[in-house]
């Protein structure tokens, strides 16, 4: 088991390099709803019928969040859930060939509230990329993922678009397959997206360019 996880690192940081992120992010107009009462609104249920939008564009009004996801891809479904349903998550489907599942995560900020509800401080990024990272770790070891392991040698902190951003692997077992798990977390101004993708490694890492190119579309409030 050692040998296929010490592949796997070896493998995750070699297709890690330096990524590009080029298009604009855009933010929600200041003084929207977005900004308040955030504490004790609960949020309608998605309708893809009212989220997807012609060339390929994801459009959460009710959020104020949008991405545009790679041609050839499909968004198989999405929903809101948790308290007053403040968290979302958008499900993706790759090209049939693909072994990879790509999925969008978002959250808005508690007004008030520390991290990680909270925003964390500008000079406080990094460990609030890291505790975050330490909490998935630790929900998917819960969960059943006994060797559910983040790989801390692949942490890539960075910006996106002027916003900072972390991507990074996680390893595990499913069955007797070696499996790998990828993350760009990105934080807004008033939120904040993560996209993960689970799959055999050599699948995440096909799709790895269109991943980026998604994640530089991400428009976040």
């Amino acid at each position: 088991m050692k040998s296929y996880l010490v592949i796997v690192r070896a493998l995750a940081l070699c297709c890690l390099g330096s990524t590009a992120f080029t298009t604009p992010l855009v933010s929600a107009e200041p003084g929207s709803s977005l900004e308040t009462n955030l504490a004790s609104a609960t949020y309608p249920q998605m309708s893809l019928g009212e989220v997807l939008q012609p060339n390929n564009l994801f459009h959460d009004v009710v959020f104020g969040v949008s991405v545009t996801y790679p041609a050839g891809w499909s968004v198989r479904n999405a929903q809101r859930w948790g308290d007053n349903n403040h968290e979302n998550t958008v499900f993706f489907s790759p090209p049939r060939t693909s072994r990879a599942i790509p999925s969008m995560y978002y959250k808005l900020y508690t007004v008030g509230a520390p991290p990680p509800d909270g925003p964390p401080a500008p000079d406080a990024t990094e460990a609030f990329f890291r505790a975050t990272a330490l909490t998935k770790e630790k929900l998917r070891t819960g969960n059943g993922l006994t060797d559910y392991r983040n790989v801390p040698e692949s942490f890539e902190f960075t910006q996106i678009n002027g916003h900072p951003a972390l991507t990074y692997f996680a390893v595990f077992t499913q069955g007797n397959q070696v499996m790998t798990e990828h993350f760009i977390r990105i934080l807004g101004e008033k939120g904040y997206a993560m996209f993960f993708t689970r799959g055999p490694l050599a699948d995440v890492k096909a799709i790895m360019p269109q991943l980026n190119q998604m994640a530089a579309t991400v428009q976040l409030p």
